[in-house]
């Protein structure tokens, strides 16, 4: 018998694309939660792999519902499962995640309906090859129940953390962009400004997996939904006058994306360049000086500007490659975003030599591109036969070099993220 809306208390809204080898332990999650009356709403997004068979196996439990489309995109799916939701409340989820325990769902709705606020959020933890803990630079943690004023929070990840009223979303208009990326951050944020105050728990509620891949924005439809996704925030937080928010996505802006704008304008893409003219019409110079951490309104290149820029990069990238060659063993300095592009355009040209993986910690474990990750002190056997690329995102750079030169490394280079984007 079909339930009715008043039945349900939490919808779980889990848009699914190729998620075969995460998928059964983020259903298990969800169907072993403790609060009664929850429906879980799968939407297979066009999948080319067993996802639609993993979820036929599911078929004997009458609390999910799945439904098919096209491959559309993540946001496509989550405002689907909204319109389908019947629950009193809706949560997200993505089908590599899953809840931290059974008690979770059954702590947010409590919560929630004890508290009478739209939003409640508890805490996130972070998996990584099969250790859970806690990274803030992947969210803003609460350390203790309470109320939470929106002004006061000013945060930007996260929303897999809490859960929403539908009629709360519905009433507000509130529903994800569609965007193939960044839609979740114009989301959330949109909710907390409509919600102003809700409710935190300290209690993990959910388990985020950080999955070992290079990032790359090369798609123009991507980036350009990132674009997109930024000058929404720029726009809701320069209405609210949230001088922190608006600062956040300044930098990180600046810090993850701006150069991926200037490749794709230079590779042709006029739509992005009126969207990046319009991103700094809305960048409000009075809420970055309140905030103080960007003390003038950044200045963005122009397409010649960006020619110029992309030519003397590849200038450098010849010259780098031409270095490259001349060692049989290749240690790279450096396991982020940037350590891993340079890895993936080191072997896509067929590099006949070894490439290792180095950081500064002496007690550093995991993989990097499928490769581990070890101490530089590891690799002092190769002090005189291998060139060390330092691969950097920010300015750790010369203590990095620093450090290589006191263990007694001798051929040194530093790329930057900046410049390895263009390989």
């Amino acid at each position: 018998m079909e339930r009715k809306m008043a039945d349900i208390t939490v919808s779980v809204i889990i848009p699914i694309y190729n998620m075969e080898k995460y998928l059964k332990k983020c259903l298990d999650s969800v169907i072993n939660q403790t609060l009664n009356n929850i429906e879980i709403i799968c939407i297979d997004d066009g999948s080319t792999d067993c996802t639609m068979e993993i979820l036929e196996s599911y078929k004997p439990f009458q609390q999910i519902t799945v439904m098919t489309q096209e491959n559309r995109g993540a946001a496509v799916s989550r405002n689907r499962g909204i319109e389908a939701a019947k629950g009193e409340f809706v949560a997200f989820m993505d089908p590599d995640d899953y809840y931290a325990d059974k008690e979770a769902l059954k702590c947010l709705y409590t919560c929630a309906k004890r508290e009478n606020v739209a939003v409640c959020g508890g805490r996130i933890l972070c998996e990584y090859e099969g250790t859970v803990s806690e990274q803030k630079k992947i969210c803003e943690n609460f350390e203790q129940n309470g109320r939470v004023r929106y002004r006061d929070y000013q945060h930007i990840y996260g929303y897999t953390g809490f859960i929403f009223c539908k009629s709360f979303l519905k009433n507000h208009f509130i529903s994800f962009p569609d965007y193939r990326r960044f839609q979740d951050i114009p989301f959330i944020v949109k909710a907390l400004i409509h919600a102003d105050i809700f409710y935190v728990v300290s209690h993990p509620v959910y388990i985020y997996r950080i999955v070992d891949k290079v990032i790359s924005y090369d798609d123009a439809e991507i980036i350009n939904g990132i674009a997109r996704g930024i000058d929404d925030v720029l726009i809701m937080s320069g209405k609210a006058h949230y001088e922190i928010l608006h600062t956040d996505i300044v930098l990180k802006l600046l810090s993850s994306y701006i150069d991926w704008f200037y490749k794709s304008v230079y590779e042709g893409n006029k739509v992005l360049l009126d969207l990046i003219r319009k991103i700094w019409s809305d960048i409000d110079e009075e809420l970055l000086l309140q905030d103080g951490r960007v003390s003038l309104k950044p200045m963005f290149k122009e397409p010649g500007e960006i020619d110029s820029y992309v030519e003397s990069v590849n200038k450098k990238k010849e010259k780098l490659w031409k270095r490259i060659i001349c060692f049989p063993y290749i240690i790279i300095y450096g396991a982020g975003l940037a350590g891993k592009k340079l890895f993936e355009y080191i072997m896509k040209n067929h590099y006949e030599g070894i490439v290792e993986f180095g950081v500064s910690a002496s007690d550093s474990s995991g993989t990097a591109c499928g490769k581990s990750i070890r101490p530089m002190n590891a690799y002092l056997e190769h002090k005189e036969d291998a060139l060390i690329l330092i691969a950097v995102k920010g300015d750790s750079y010369m203590d990095m070099a620093d450090m290589a030169e006191k263990m007694g490394f001798k051929n040194l280079d530093v790329v930057f993220y900046s410049d390895i984007i263009y390989f």
